[in-house]
């Protein structure tokens, strides 16, 4: 709606740089809820704690991801924004998550 109505986010530019902003809002906030705001490391919370906050923090990722792509079918404008460039940072934090969660070493 913002992207159809305002006057200042109506270009692809200025949407661009509201969704990377929002996504590296989203990375910071699940790295403050994985390390209780940096107080502790991952290695220092039980393995259930740990796989469990992960599988949030990819869960917010699946529906950011999810709401973005059913708002660009649903828009009435074209949507040119780089999703690389838009997503790209939480996929690697995403990544990185997984390798955690299936690291050997937890074991």
């Amino acid at each position: 709606i913002i992207y159809t109505t305002s006057q200042y986010y109506n270009t692809t530019d200025c949407m661009t740089h509201l969704f990377v902003k929002i996504t590296n809002q989203m990375v910071a906030a699940c790295k403050d809820y994985i390390t209780d705001h940096g107080h502790k490391r991952i290695w220092d919370f039980p393995y259930a704690v740990v796989t469990l906050r992960i599988q949030n923090a990819l869960r917010l990722y699946k529906e950011y991801d999810d709401g973005f792509q059913s708002m660009k079918t649903k828009s009435e404008k074209e949507f040119d924004f780089s999703e690389m460039y838009t997503f790209g940072k939480f996929v690697s934090f995403c990544k990185r998550l997984e390798k955690v969660r299936t690291s050997p070493s937890r074991l």
